[in-house]
């Protein structure tokens, strides 16, 4: 038998689930475009140009995909 002092050591923080989630959900907004803009604008304001442009740029290729695969669907 465990004693009081042992059992309350092995509690584990019912909150330990919805932290982790958070933490996960938070680190993979911080990796999006919109993010990486917003928070060049606040503390990078020399960054934003480039930013704006890689995402000009990766949703011109995003659309020329999608039209080269509703051109392939077609024939």
């Amino acid at each position: 038998m465990q004693s009081k002092a042992q059992e309350d050591a092995l509690v584990v923080d019912d909150n330990l689930g919805f932290s982790k989630d958070r933490t996960i959900s938070r680190l993979l907004e911080m990796q999006s475009r919109e993010y990486l803009i917003s928070h060049a604008e606040h503390h990078a304001p020399e960054l934003v140009m480039a930013l704006k442009e890689a995402n000009k740029n990766s949703e011109a290729a995003q659309a020329a995909k999608t039209a080269e695969a509703a051109e392939a669907a077609q024939a």
